[in-house]
């Protein structure tokens, strides 16, 4: 209903913005658990956009909601290996790093696990003090497992 409202008070903005609402409507719908066509609706915002990147995050975590685990770990390990951009500064490898270790456990692959959890313990052995804890957890999580 916010969607129709929205179309008919606001109108059609420009492509980036009717994407970003696509998405965002996407989204809301799998909260208010309506999840038939959440996963076609992200990528077809980012065919909206010609962007085959654009929403992966997203996707991502929508994939892993609704139990998809296998299809969100290949998701964030493209996420992970993106080039590095400046203005954008890494973000999209750090939240891929931090999604994989738990995912690769949930579907049951224990190494892929470890493999996951070393190389965030990797990339966050000189972080900030306020990221401890996730490195802790990581290396306590590489050692319940065996690592």
């Amino acid at each position: 209903e916010l969607a129709a409202w929205e179309d008919a008070t606001v109108g059609s903005p420009v492509p980036r913005v009717s994407a970003q609402r696509r998405a965002a409507r996407a989204l809301i719908e799998l909260a208010e658990g309506r999840e038939a066509t959440v996963v076609e609706e992200i990528e077809a915002a980012a065919r909206d956009l010609g962007c085959p990147r654009c929403f992966e995050m997203q996707k991502a975590v929508v994939l892993e909601q609704l139990g998809r685990f296998d299809e969100a770990v290949t998701i964030w390990e493209r996420v992970r290996d993106y080039p590095v951009l400046a203005e954008a500064g890494g973000f999209e490898r750090t939240a891929a790093r931090v999604r994989l270790g738990p995912l690769r456990e949930a579907s049951g692959d224990g190494e892929g696990a470890i493999a996951a959890y070393e190389e965030l313990v990797a990339a966050w052995s000189n972080a900030d003090g306020e990221f401890e804890p996730e490195v802790a957890q990581a290396r306590a999580r590489i050692t319940e497992l065996g690592g």
